[in-house]
């Protein structure tokens, strides 16, 4: 599974930063990469490379179910954990008659960040109906 930016990069996909820009931050694995690659303050293996050295950049819109609210996957973490954003905002409308109201995404763990706006990391076990949406960035 995957979520946010991506690109390809001498036959081998990576997250990747700012997609618009001219140039195009790579991230690694966890595992030794190639040559070029060094580790960041945050203990992450990246490399930045010239846009016109990318043979790919597309952008992956995730989306599932989490605990009976929509959320949008930033990233997956890791194989067991991803990074989820709830808008409160835009959860759509109960059916007639109602089912039993969601528990607020705060008591069950997310950081809210604004009025009806949640942010954080959940198990991946716990998402349900997950799409993924592909869109190619033109280079």
């Amino acid at each position: 599974m995957r979520a946010g930016s991506y690109a390809e990069y001498e036959n081998e996909i990576y997250e990747c930063g700012a997609l618009s820009k001219p140039m195009v931050r790579l991230f690694a694995e966890e595992r030794a990469p190639r040559p070029g690659f060094e580790l960041d303050r945050w203990g992450r293996w990246t490399r930045l490379v010239d846009r016109r050295e990318v043979s790919r950049l597309f952008r992956v819109r995730t989306t599932a179910s989490w605990r009976g609210w929509q959320a949008e996957v930033e990233r997956f973490a890791d194989d067991a954990s991803a990074e989820i954003y709830v808008d409160g905002y835009s959860q759509p409308p109960l059916a007639s008659p109602p089912p039993m109201k969601p528990i607020p995404p705060h008591e069950l763990g997310l950081r809210q960040i604004d009025k009806n706006i949640w942010r954080g990391v959940v198990p991946v076990r716990d998402l349900e109906n997950i799409s993924e949406v592909v869109e190619e960035v033109p280079l």
